[in-house]
């Protein structure tokens, strides 16, 4: 998923393996590059073809440091506690763009018999002076049994704040008034002002939505309903309804539909569609084929699929001025496929260079089920699934150059976000500089203990939050970092 400081298409992630024992051999891997090495051009002739798409080698395995080893026990420009007095703390929250303060819910420890009618204010919370400002917003806790433990799930209206940089969005209950059904607040950091931007019940609910530009874009149970958030005006666009998605917004090109091939039965599916707010011109977009990854400037990013291709070939594609009816896709990769191998579901973009994920050998389905007189065999230890990190260099040209730059054995997912010194994976960090993974606890705990989690990374900032006790209702420890100022500490022998 790119961060880049727009927002992009709804979050979506590929399947997630634990780690298992130690890798035998790297035939697998080779496989899987050997199959990303063919050229591009056999994939479907509206697409064109970029003569240096491949892969010269198989990626070196790399090794994985801890954060201390990488960057010394001092690199954190930040370390500081949720808990923001005796009684109160912020159970979920978001890193600001420019990494000075936090955005999320104000919330009271409380018995979780009390917890569905103590409310939790939206506001933000300043790094350094540990400040928390309120910004008017507030909502009560949606429980269903024992999950009202869990402030941050998705059955609480919990979520403050997406954010363009002068406006924060925030969802609520409508507390202290009646429940407004998640309805969407704005709140403007320049002037202070906050108004109800979409009521969600004359709209069937939100579920998807984005801000950029003071433009609010939601996905409803009618259509996709657009916010001019310094006019305070509505509007739906025509041709949506409520099972249209939407997947990326960055100004001033909203996308949103599904690929032509969309295996939808039950709706009448949106075909893939931008909308250019400059000229307010709406335009098909029939050559886009799979899954959409990121959305910069005037490139959309996606991932084919081979039936959308008429071919058993992935590519990773992208089509530069969206909204010019005759754009035609570029293949900027041709992927790895096949059963065990993820395609990646995230982009990191920094410069001339672009960043992705492909991992092998996860498990598959069809194992056997004990039980009912069925005895089964004892299974092998199975060798543990391959990351491997591409790097695609002048992406924006007519010959990219694709290299698998490293590989580590267990799933580090997709990649979050890129820049000059790093590239920000689910399950690790790749240091640029240092030419090797850092890992950021985000793969598994040790004795029990919760790990710290990689809870946002954006533009040159990383945020790492560690449970500071079992108890999901605890505070959490922050360590952020500034990429810009990591020292570099590789050893000599690294390479």
């Amino acid at each position: 998923m790119l961060h880049q400081g727009a927002p992009t298409r709804r979050a979506r992630r590929g399947p997630q393996g634990a780690p298992r024992l130690l890798f035998a051999g790297a035939t697998l891997l080779l496989l899987a590059l050997a199959l990303a090495s063919c050229g591009a051009n056999t994939g479907a002739a509206s697409r064109l073809a970029s003569p240096a798409t491949r892969v010269a080698a198989p990626a070196p395995y790399r090794p994985m440091v801890s954060i201390t080893q990488a960057w010394g026990p001092n690199a954190a420009i930040a370390t500081f506690s949720t808990r923001l007095d005796a009684t109160h703390f912020m159970p979920n929250f978001r890193l600001a763009p420019d990494g000075r303060s936090l955005y999320g819910y104000l919330l009271q420890q409380t018995p979780p018999s009390l917890i569905a009618s103590t409310p939790a204010e939206a506001g933000v919370l300043n790094i350094a002076s540990h400040q928390f400002l309120p910004i008017g917003v507030a909502s009560l806790p949606k429980c269903m049994g024992p999950s009202c433990q869990d402030t941050g799930g998705g059955l609480y209206y919990l979520d403050c704040c997406q954010t363009d940089g002068r406006y924060l969005i925030a969802q609520s209950t409508g507390y202290p008034g009646p429940d407004c059904g998640g309805c969407l607040y704005a709140y403007d950091q320049q002037t202070g002002a906050r108004y109800e931007a979409l009521p969600a019940t004359p709209y069937q609910g939100v579920t998807t939505y984005m801000v950029d530009h003071g433009t609010l874009a939601a996905s409803t149970g009618v259509g996709i309903v657009i916010a001019d958030l310094a006019r305070r005006t509505l509007r739906q666009l025509p041709g949506t309804g409520g099972d249209t998605p939407l997947d990326a917004f960055a100004w001033p090109y909203l996308v949103y539909g599904s690929p032509g091939n969309g295996q939808q039965t039950s709706i009448t599916p949106t075909p893939f569609t931008v909308y250019n707010f400059t000229s307010g011109v709406t335009t098909p977009l029939p050559q886009v084929t799979g899954s959409i990854l990121a959305l910069a400037g005037a490139t959309l990013y996606y991932v084919t699929s081979p039936h959308a291709a008429s071919t058993s070939v992935v590519t990773l594609d992208a089509l530069d001025n969206l909204a010019q009816p005759d754009a035609q896709p570029r293949v900027l990769a041709t992927l790895p496929s096949g059963p065990g191998i993820s395609a990646p579901y995230g982009l990191g973009v920094t410069g001339g260079s672009l960043f992705y994920t492909v991992t092998s050998g996860l498990p598959q389905g069809g194992a056997c089920l004990a039980g009912a007189g069925v005895v089964c065999p004892t299974a092998p230890p199975a060798p543990p699934p391959v990351t491997t990190l591409y790097e695609v260099d002048l992406h924006g040209d007519g010959a990219p150059t694709v290299r698998a730059i490293a590989a580590f054995a267990a799933n580090l997912g997709d990649v979050i976000v890129a820049n000059d010194r790093l590239v920000v994976l689910n399950g690790a960090v790749w240091d640029r500089a240092e030419n090797r993974f850092v890992d950021v606890g985000t793969r598994a705990g040790t004795n029990g203990a919760p790990p710290p989690g990689l809870r946002e990374a954006t533009g040159n900032f990383l945020l790492m939050a560690r449970a500071l006790t079992q108890d999901s209702q605890s505070p959490f420890e922050i360590s952020l970092y500034d990429a810009t100022r990591l020292p570099i500490l590789l050893p000599a022998s690294s390479g």
